[in-house]
């Protein structure tokens, strides 16, 4: 019956579920069925639990990644907002628009980043579109695409 429900309504109760359980149990939410498995980790993702907690997942973490830099771009942390600039650098200098272009230097820049194991420390939040090092920060994810 919970799946009758019209969507919205059951995106809600499934966001208050996955702020009131937090991300570990709320996880489990998904082993429900398949439509819980996509349905609760959007919840997840529009709870912004992760920001708060260490996410061991490589693949979730860059879904996470790319659901905030391409869906919830007005609260995105600024390294995100970092790497979409550099993506969308990266798309100009190369010739290449449209979304699908944009998408795929986006995801790979995700998985350096994830690889690198930056995540976690204190200049992971200092990287902005403004600090003094954003050039070297292009340049790493130009050597690395080619």
């Amino acid at each position: 019956r919970l799946l009758n429900l019209p969507r919205e309504l059951l995106d809600d109760i499934l966001l208050e579920a996955v702020l009131v359980r937090g991300v570990k149990m709320g996880l489990r939410l998904r082993l429900v069925n398949k439509r819980f498995a996509i349905d609760v980790t959007q919840a997840i993702f529009v709870s912004r639990l992760l920001d708060e907690t260490k996410c061991h997942d490589p693949s979730f973490l860059k879904a996470y990644f790319m659901y905030q830099i391409f869906f919830d771009r007005k609260n995105t942390i600024s390294p995100l907002r970092a790497i979409r600039r550099i993506a969308e650098i990266l798309c100009e200098e190369a010739g290449e628009s449209g979304e699908d272009a944009l998408r795929s230097c986006v995801e790979a820049l995700c998985s350096l980043t994830i690889r690198a194991g930056r995540l976690h420390s204190r200049n992971w939040f200092k990287v902005t579109e403004n600090d003094g090092d954003f050039e070297y920060h292009v340049l790493v994810a130009l050597a690395y695409m080619n």
